[in-house]
């Protein structure tokens, strides 16, 4: 017989996999996964706890997409998936991501002093986090922390360090985490404070 009009059809896009966190703030969370040939985006998913279920969170024209607005400190489930337009300009849409979980990063502590009233030593003193399971504080010779630094884990809200020189001058900062398993989730770095060693 006569051969009919060719027709021309797409497939759909593929399960959307490797969905990840590339950062985290205390109130939001980028994800990244990998990039689906073909799609000309993804729609991102969040879970409801009120509704019970994933609602559209938005678009992303890009393999990333961060979620603001987050609760710190706080578990969130996500699903993605990807879409690609056919010739008349409908979309098809892929399957849904398994479901991805993260928490948001614990706040951030103000360090309210450091102090040395003993040589090679620096007290620190800073704000309780709430939900932290303990603190880093890190101590340096320069402002900005890229050289001559040490730091030490601790569970309190004060810390007494030692230092290598007397007479010496550092700065100091700490940040807040949280241990689940064996994985930290750590707060941005508080303000730092300028103090000279006895």
């Amino acid at each position: 017989g006569v051969d009919s009009e060719a027709l021309n059809a797409i497939t759909k896009p593929t399960k959307v996999k490797g969905v990840k966190t590339s950062k985290r703030t205390k109130d939001s969370i980028t994800l990244k996964w990998t990039k689906q040939t073909g799609a000309t985006r993804y729609v991102i998913y969040k879970y409801n706890d009120e509704t019970k279920a994933f609602e559209k969170l938005g678009d992303s024209a890009k393999n990333s997409f961060t979620v603001s607005g987050l609760k710190a400190n706080t578990q969130y489930r996500f699903k993605v998936k990807a879409a690609c337009n056919t010739e008349n300009g409908e979309e098809v849409f892929g399957a849904l991501s398994s479901v991805y979980k993260d928490y948001t990063a614990p706040k951030t502590p103000k360090l309210k002093n450091a102090v040395s009233k003993k040589p090679y030593t620096i007290k620190a003193s800073y704000e309780k986090v709430s939900g932290a399971t303990g603190y880093q504080v890190m101590w340096s010779t320069t402002s900005t922390f890229t050289s001559n630094k040490k730091s030490v884990k601790v569970k309190t809200t004060t810390a007494t360090v030692t230092t290598a020189r007397s007479g010496g001058s550092y700065y100091v900062r700490v940040r807040a985490y949280v241990k689940r398993g064996s994985k930290y989730y750590y707060s941005t770095w508080s303000n730092s404070k300028h103090v000279y060693t006895k």
